[in-house]
């Protein structure tokens, strides 16, 4: 699995599954939210990448809002809707 996928599946678990047994509609992931929580180190591009990707999307089953770069990257957003959406399967699916 590579540091990608095992973003992707970080944040689906910690921030879009717990969205959808809220039934939220939309949820707001900070990139160095993800970052510290996964303890990684100046990967903050990566993080960023992976989760503004339409592989994500696609393996999360969510649709981008909106995606926003501060010049600290560790603050910006990724907005994403519908975590409603289809229940989650492995990123090698």
């Amino acid at each position: 699995m590579t540091q990608a996928d095992r973003i992707r599946q970080f944040t689906l678990s910690r921030d879009v599954e717990p969205a959808r047994r809220a039934g939220l509609t939309t949820v707001t992931i900070r990139v160095g939210d993800i970052h510290d929580a996964m303890g990684l180190k100046s990967a903050q591009p990566a993080v960023a990448g992976a989760l503004g990707s339409l592989k994500f999307l696609d393996f999360a089953g969510v649709k981008l809002i909106s995606r926003e770069v501060s010049a600290s990257r560790s603050k910006s957003p990724v907005h994403i809707q519908d975590p409603t959406g289809p229940p989650s399967r492995s990123v090698d699916s």
